[in-house]
């Protein structure tokens, strides 16, 4: 990381000569919204006989902004959130970088990036923030980026380019091209200490106005038996349409290999295994149907289904914009399934959000 940021330094000296007029940008964004959630009573994570409803009151403040000038750009945002009194800043992203030569870019800093071609799902976004299905767009913009070096290489359609994460020591790169047809493939390979390498790609494919289809696929260490050299494959295939009415719908396939099969989850049933922090099944079906905002009110639909236990999750949410910039919001989320499902082993079986967002 020392040695990328003080090439970055020296190219930046070089390049100063090239600046022309610079060009800034800005976005400002306030949130405040309440959310009540419904303790699962049937959840062995809970004490017995706990059920009730929680509230959290959450105020989101982000601000972003860029400076470009000839071949330098420097970026940076930051988002503040208030919950109950208590105040969290933090940096979502703040780099440097510049056009070297017309086929070659450096970067640094910390960086927002998107690898991943999968929606609720990404394997194979090694470097990205982690997807959270319930919430694929990220409405909040919490989502924070790696401290990391990056080289770019271009040539027609193609690049190259090989990054390094200094927090989690993390070497990864990827190939992209566009092949005949409108394919867009990319190679993706990662390494990092104590772990062996993972690769993998993924392919993206635009047929007519209305259709694009994608895949990706990932293959990595098992997180539970990576000391008996056992390897898995996280993949990801599904497909967007537009219908003429403006209504996008997104259909996607996700295996999660490190989730836990049948064996696994019965030991967690049995109480002969830890759950975890974040407990997960193997296949689940992601479905999502959202209106573009064409007018005032835009709703949106999400609908996680475990293949494998038949739990569900239901996510919907109406969003109305009274004015240009000043959008109301609504979300519910409701999880359904038995005792020995992943809904079942839920502490929270529902929740209920109202806010607002203003933009500037």
């Amino acid at each position: 990381m020392r040695t990328a940021t003080a090439t970055l330094a020296l190219t930046l000296l070089g390049a100063s000569h090239a600046l022309a007029q610079p060009d800034a940008t800005y976005r400002v964004q306030v949130t405040t919204e309440a959310t009540g959630s419904r303790d699962n009573p049937a959840s062995p994570l809970l004490r017995p006989g706990q059920d009730a409803w929680t509230t959290r009151n959450l105020f989101v403040a982000l601000g972003s902004g860029s400076w470009e000038a000839g071949r330098l750009k420097l970026a940076a945002g930051a988002a503040l959130t208030a919950t109950h009194g208590d105040f969290a800043l933090r940096t979502r992203e703040a780099y440097a970088r510049v056009s070297a030569a017309s086929w070659m870019d450096l970067e640094a800093g910390k960086r927002l990036v998107r690898w991943g071609v999968g929606y609720g799902f990404s394997p194979a976004g090694v470097l990205d923030p982690p997807r959270v299905a319930t919430d694929p767009t990220d409405r909040l913009g919490l989502n924070e980026g790696r401290p990391m070096g990056r080289v770019e290489l271009f040539r027609g359609d193609s690049s190259l380019t090989v990054a390094a994460a200094s927090s989690s020591r993390l070497v990864a790169a990827r190939l992209r091209t566009v092949l005949p047809g409108g394919f867009e493939v990319a190679a993706i390979g990662a390494a990092a200490p104590g772990a062996r390498a993972s690769w993998g790609g993924t392919l993206t494919h635009v047929v007519g106005q209305r259709l694009e289809w994608h895949a990706e696929a990932l293959v990595h260490d098992d997180r539970d038996r990576a000391a008996t050299g056992t390897r898995q494959i996280s993949a990801v295939a599904g497909l967007q349409y537009t219908l003429g009415s403006g209504t996008n719908v997104v259909l996607e396939y996700h295996r999660n290999g490190n989730g836990l099969d049948g064996d696994q989850w019965d030991a967690v049933l049995r109480g002969a295994r830890a759950p975890g922090k974040a407990p997960g099944r193997r296949q689940f079906l992601f479905i999502r149907a959202a209106r573009a905002a064409a007018g005032t009110l835009a709703p949106e639909m999400i609908l996680i289904a475990g293949l494998d236990d038949g739990s569900r999750v239901l996510v919907p949410g109406l969003t109305w914009s009274p004015r240009q910039r000043v959008q109301i919001h609504a979300r519910a989320t409701r999880l359904l399934g038995g005792r020995r499902t992943i809904a079942g082993l839920a502490p929270v079986s529902a929740s209920l959000t109202l806010g607002a967002t203003l933009r500037f």
